[in-house]
């Protein structure tokens, strides 16, 4: 995939990529800003900072759970849900009357905002670079692009409830009003939890997205706290570890440790692109405006954001332990 949360392609690249997304890169990429390969070193930097900082928002893009559209030019993002109809008839003649059921639609919309972090280059440090005197310093185009990535990857687990924008919500895996709930009775690094209770746990989250009639294979996140649990016995006698027989259920595709996720909080999401996937507005990108005759300010932005799908009856791939 051409994408910079997957495989980190840059460069020319890059500019390429975000002109087709609409948005004009050149007018801030210009080389009397920077060098082409000064411009190539930091989208390097950025690439790599960014793809370091995201799980969640990767295991959706390296799978091509992605909608790509021109988000300079789409604040919002509309589509509309349709409700089922009813089952079909039985009879002898197909002579009995059908239900002649009609399907209906509402209204649903996620705002697109633009995640971004400003840092700056001072023009004489930039020519000490140039005079090999020292090499040009991107510690801080490194950590603008983590901000940006962690603040991607939270709003994906966490959403960003608080961002509203013409009546349009962005919602993530925890607080989506439709996600599927479980309760979690004991957190699963206490002692007293067993390997069958944590089993437990896992079966209560898979049998609630069943009943939201989402049946395909997912991820199960867990806190980092909980990691060192899953590496115990499942139980006194037995060949394998909890995570190899949680594992076992056909249901789990893998176990991942989710930094974002709240404490004491599990999630499982069905790996389907019809359940969830990125809306991408805009690569992650690095652009530069002038501020003063020796300082040139630089920003790492993107247009990143989940879209997570409900049917109309409020069914979700995505259950909540917590």
């Amino acid at each position: 995939m051409d994408n910079f949360l997957v495989d980190g392609k840059a460069h020319g690249e890059m500019a390429t990529q975000l002109a087709a997304s609409g948005f004009n890169v050149n007018q801030f990429r210009t080389n009397d800003v920077l060098l082409q390969d000064e411009w190539e070193l930091l989208d390097d930097v950025i690439v790599r900072a960014a793809r370091d900082r995201l799980i969640g928002v990767a295991d959706l893009m390296s799978r091509g759970f992605v909608k790509r559209l021109n988000g300079m030019a789409t604040p919002t993002l509309t589509w509309q849900r349709q409700s089922g109809i009813e089952g079909a008839s039985m009879s002898m003649d197909a002579q009995r009357k059908g239900n002649n059921d009609r399907v209906t639609y509402d209204t649903q919309s996620i705002p697109l905002p633009i995640t971004h972090y400003n840092y700056n280059i001072n023009r004489r440090f930039l020519d000490v670079s140039r005079n090999g005197t020292a090499p040009l310093d991107t510690e801080m185009a490194a950590l603008a692009a983590e901000e940006v990535a962690e603040k991607i990857e939270e709003t994906l687990f966490q959403g960003a409830s608080g961002y509203k924008f013409f009546g349009a919500t962005l919602w993530g895996y925890e607080d989506h009003p439709n996600r599927n709930t479980v309760s979690l009775s004991t957190a699963w690094d206490n002692a007293a939890m067993t390997g069958a209770l944590i089993l437990a746990d896992v079966q209560s989250m898979i049998q609630a997205q069943y009943g939201a009639k989402h049946y395909g294979s997912g991820i199960l996140y867990i806190p980092a706290s909980w990691e060192t649990k899953m590496g115990y016995d499942y139980t006194t006698g037995y060949p394998k570890t909890i995570r190899e027989r949680i594992l076992e259920l056909t249901a789990i595709e893998e176990i991942k440790i989710a930094d974002k996720l709240s404490a004491d909080t599990a999630v499982l999401v069905e790996m389907k692109m019809s359940s969830v996937h990125m809306i991408e507005g805009l690569q992650m990108s690095n652009v530069s405006f002038q501020t003063g005759p020796f300082t040139t300010d630089f920003t790492v932005l993107s247009i990143n954001v989940p879209r997570i799908l409900a049917d109309k009856s409020g069914n979700t791939g995505v259950t909540v332990l917590s």
